[in-house]
């Protein structure tokens, strides 16, 4: 089992030939809400990876959140940790897209802001069964320190996907295990520039230099750079597939991670079937629909 603790979202998209103006009205098309959240979505593609992942999360009391627990029912998905939040709306994004592929997006998180320590708490049995806790950072810098000083007392490894990218106190690398940004949260965890032409190798040491035992910077066509704090380091490459829609990448790249590392792989063999998970989650539309199962993983790996 691997507890995740984190995000659940719904994002409302639709589609326009143009941003509007302040105060104008566009006729959009093409409208879709979809299951979304970087915790939620990560708690999937593990249950479709074929590990059951427990998931600690809040929820508003409204059609989206009993539509959330109806999905994690359907998918495999401990979901015993996500409660309902009283008065408060289920976290919703809207995004406008406009005909060349750009888009704005307003987000409220709404119940994501009621988790609280006492739900990371109600999940500590778990947690002792749990081969990892994995977190993301749509939730709260401090439940995101609790939880991994909680784990670091029960010895059970904590991987961070800082994304998206929030300043967090500085004890926390310390407690972290594996932390898996993407080149642009690296540089940002580092105190540099988001577009900063600090090369890989040397972003990876400077992550290790926080503490933190093992970085493993995605790359998206080119891999991902692995380094560890006893001196391993390594680039696994990418597989090479035909790209759709990149979203949700980086979660099932989290996602396949964690369950690889749960089955006891060598670190480079798991970054290179979660670099196949992702790859797979590129080729088809929207997050969840897109995340892939464990069949279609093992097949890419073998075929390559």
């Amino acid at each position: 089992m691997i507890t995740v603790v984190g995000s659940y979202a719904v994002g409302m998209t639709m589609f326009t030939g143009r941003f509007p103006l302040s105060g104008e009205t566009l006729i959009g098309k093409g409208y879709r809400a979809e299951f979304g959240g970087k915790g939620s979505n990560q708690a999937v593609a593990m249950a479709r990876l074929g590990i059951e992942p427990y998931f600690v999360a809040c929820v508003g009391e409204d059609h989206f959140g009993r539509e959330a627990l109806e999905m994690y029912r359907a998918e495999g998905v401990n979901a015993a940790g996500v409660r309902f939040c009283s008065g408060v709306s289920t976290g919703v994004g809207f995004i406008i897209v406009d005909r060349g592929g750009n888009n704005i997006i307003t987000l409220d998180m709404g119940a994501n802001e009621c988790l609280s320590l006492e739900d990371v708490n109600a999940a500590g049995e778990v947690l002792d069964r749990s081969s990892s806790l994995v977190m993301q950072l749509e939730i709260s810098p401090q439940i995101v320190l609790y939880s991994a000083k909680l784990a670091r007392i029960k010895r059970i490894p904590v991987i961070l996907n800082p994304a998206p990218y929030q300043e967090l106190p500085e004890e926390i690398w310390s407690l972290v295990d594996i932390v898996v940004p993407n080149e642009t949260e690296a540089r940002l965890i580092v105190g540099r520039k988001p577009d900063d032409p600090i090369p890989v190798e040397r972003l990876a040491e400077k992550i290790l230099g926080l503490g933190v035992k093992t970085a493993v910077i995605t790359l998206g066509e080119k891999g991902a750079y692995l380094a560890t704090w006893d001196g391993e380091r390594m680039l696994v490459p990418a597989f090479s597939v035909t790209a759709i829609d990149t979203t949700g990448a980086g979660d099932t790249f989290t996602a396949a991670l964690a369950v690889a590392l749960s089955e006891n792989r060598a670190l480079p063999e798991a970054v290179r079937f979660a670099n196949a998970a992702a790859a797979i989650t590129c080729t088809g539309r929207g997050v969840v629909p897109a995340l892939p199962y464990r069949k279609q993983v093992e097949a890419l790996v073998k075929q390559d």
